[in-house]
């Protein structure tokens, strides 16, 4: 029997109130804008409790953002993008970071100096610029969550001084987590159009037209070459990676909301609302298997180190799917689940709308422990980040959960200031979280404090993406971010266009 009443968990939102925080990029219009990066100090409380308090007053940290001119990009819909320079403010201390815009480089330093070694030292920080600005081309995040099991571990740690790069302008809005290969951001628009943006500058390199514009809410696989991602109309699209040229479209009977996940047999395996869990061959769109469940698939399936597929839905259970599709296990769980589980060696990790996050022993194939807050009692939309004996998990209820995997027991929480409905990203020791008001933080792994912050446009749905030291994440309102370490910042007159 179909669940039908899982239509009602994911209602449309209305996008949060732009009041105090950094304004959009206009499309087509050059902006100049200047903001703090606004931090403030915390204590762990009882019980490793980090609060966060939005009426605590603020102080400038010693750094600003400036937006610098932008010129819109040739292409669909026009995105702008927007580089970011820094200024110290006067007065407020020891900068935390302060640098100048690469603009200042013209003519620095070069008192009492020959025009020969001027242009010598510039010829020299120019090569500079180019080598930073290059990026590895193992700069991978090139599925929802990282990889097939789903953890939410990066590659790589996030440099200690993080700044704004440059933003890239989606329109009519993003709720995607980016997928980044081979220096290639990918990421779909609620208005129907699928977009690669270069990784070190934001420059649009294609746009591809979904037929009909439907929105796209899945997030995208990169795989040899291909990027796969569903759409709200219910077909999974193949598009070539380097040129935005369509491979093939496969339609299912209803939305494919979640992102596909990849098996090493060739397969594609995605679920979609019409009940079922599929499994496409990557190379021509054909069905290899499918199998059929009693509710909607939202989130995206987990696959195991030996080729297991883990799903769970909107009917309350959590299924364990052989490599060629039959059922090896099936268990009730709940309520329904909207986000994806994570894997960690024989244990599954997920949150379910029965304001719990649950471990299910894959070995024993029941519950190990069940843990709800004592106090609030909210639904986890987001999916589960494990790493280091920790499970992180945002809530509904406005707050950061770490719990430990062997027990559930609750190591630390963390109050943010709205729902918090992307997935937890773990970079090194820290942790990287955001919410529905715009609030984008990084938190100790340890205890849960902030070692930094930033306030977006808009609030956040999708989940952030890190790789080779970029923090890449969408706002609600379309707004693409770029953070990575002043040094990768594109010079002040932005890329050839």
């Amino acid at each position: 029997m179909t669940n039908r009443s899982c239509l009602s968990v994911f209602p449309k939102r209305s996008l949060p109130s732009q009041a105090g925080r950094m304004p959009a990029v206009p499309a087509g219009t050059a902006d100049v804008y200047r903001e703090p990066l606004q931090t403030r100090n915390r204590a762990v409380v009882a019980a490793g409790f980090s609060q966060n308090r939005s009426d605590e007053s603020v102080e400038p940290t010693g750094v600003a953002y400036s937006r610098l001119p932008n010129r819109s990009i040739e292409g669909a819909g026009k995105p702008d993008v927007t580089y970011f320079s820094s200024r110290s403010i006067e007065g407020a201390g020891n900068p935390r970071v302060a640098y100048s815009s690469s603009r200042s480089i013209e003519g620095a330093g070069t008192a009492g100096v020959s025009p020969a070694s001027a242009m010598s030292r510039i010829g020299l920080v120019l090569a500079v610029l180019m080598v930073l600005l290059t990026v590895p081309a193992t700069a991978d995040w090139k599925q929802f969550r990282g990889e097939p099991t789903q953890k939410g571990i990066a590659d790589s740690p996030l440099p200690q001084q993080l700044v704004p790069i440059w933003t890239f302008r989606v329109p009519e809005g993003a709720e995607t987590t980016p997928a980044i290969g081979d220096g290639r951001i990918y990421l779909g628009g609620l208005g129907g159009t699928f977009h690669a943006v270069d990784l070190a500058t934001g420059k649009s390199l294609w746009a591809y037209e979904v037929p009909e514009n439907p929105e796209i809410k899945s997030s995208a696989l990169v795989w040899d070459g291909v990027v796969y991602f569903g759409d709200e109309f219910g077909f999974l699209n193949a598009l070539d990676a380097e040129s935005g040229q369509e491979r093939w479209r496969f339609e299912a009977g209803a939305a494919i909301t979640g992102s596909p996940n990849r098996l090493e047999t060739g397969c594609l395996v995605v679920g979609s609302y019409d009940n079922h869990i599929y499994c496409i061959d990557r190379k021509d769109g054909s069905v290899q298997w499918k199998q059929e469940t009693e509710g909607y698939i939202h989130g995206t399936p987990a696959v195991t180190t030996d080729g297991q597929v883990i799903s769970s839905g909107c009917d309350g259970f959590l299924r364990v799917l052989s490599p060629t599709g039959e059922v090896a296990a099936e268990l009730q769980i709940g309520s329904y689940v909207a986000g994806s589980p994570a894997i960690e060696g024989q244990h599954v990790f997920v949150g379910n709308f029965d304001n719990e996050v649950l471990s299910v022993d894959l070995a024993k194939g029941d519950v190990a422990w069940r843990y709800s807050h004592p106090e609030r009692d909210f639904p986890f939309y987001s999916s589960p980040a494990v790493h280091q004996g920790l499970v992180v998990i945002g809530g509904r209820d406005k707050m950061v959960h770490a719990l430990d995997a062997a027990s559930g027991q609750s190591k630390w929480t963390h109050r943010m200031r709205a729902r918090v409905e992307a997935s937890p990203v773990v970079t090194g020791d820290r942790v990287v979280v955001a919410d529905t008001s715009g609030l984008l933080q990084i938190l100790s792994l340890q205890d849960g404090s902030v070692s930094w912050e930033f306030e977006a446009s808009d609030g956040f749905s999708g989940s952030p993406a890190v790789t080779a030291g970029y923090l890449v994440i969408a706002a609600l309102d379309g707004t693409l971010y770029a953070f990575a370490d002043p040094s990768k910042r594109p010079s002040s007159s932005g890329p050839a266009l």
